[in-house]
């Protein structure tokens, strides 16, 4: 692999990480307002150290690693300044516990994309209205026979029955 592929598929993965890194360093320290920040000095480290990673294994653990040690470093300045209430062992706890669960995210939206394909159209297209922008409930009421607490409690229904959906799809052998 020449540097450049070798270049463009670190940074295609590191792309591809940004939502979870984000994620991550909130889980951190959700009330702290520079995720973005540490977000970006993550990036910054993690394309200057490049070099450093060993291709073939597992780049998510490796860039989650410099995500932690940033983000540690960030609040230990913060403790120091007092702006920052939480023990550090309790960070370092979350942070281990987010490491350990398991990433099933992409077969969990894999999933729902199939089970919202099994709906009927003005099903699917009642759910994804709902989350598209806000008032659309009273809007969709409006235009529909129903209440807007008829509507809500439709949605909570087709909810209900995409979660099973989901859980049938994930896990084959359970009951429905």
């Amino acid at each position: 692999m020449s540097d450049a592929d070798s270049m463009n598929s670190y940074t295609m993965q590191l792309i591809a990480l940004q939502s979870e890194l984000r994620v991550f360093i909130h889980h951190l320290a959700p009330y702290y307002a520079g995720t973005e920040d540490v977000l970006q000095e993550v990036n910054m480290l993690l394309l200057e150290k490049r070099s450093k990673f060993t291709p073939g294994t597992h780049f998510k653990a490796w860039a989650f690693r410099f995500a932690r040690n940033v983000m540690m470093n960030h609040l230990r300045k913060l403790k120091r300044e007092r702006q920052f209430v939480f023990s550090l062992e309790l960070v370092e706890t979350l942070a281990e516990e987010h490491e350990n669960e398991p990433d099933d995210r992409q077969q969990r939206m894999g999933a729902l994309s199939q089970c919202l394909k099994n709906l009927d159209d003005d099903h699917r297209e009642l759910l994804l209205s709902r989350y598209r922008k806000y008032g659309a409930i009273a809007e969709a009421a409006d235009a529909s026979a129903l209440t807007a607490s008829g509507l809500r409690a439709r949605i909570h229904r087709l909810r209900i029955a995409l979660r099973r959906c989901i859980e049938q799809k994930l896990n084959p052998a359970s009951p429905a």
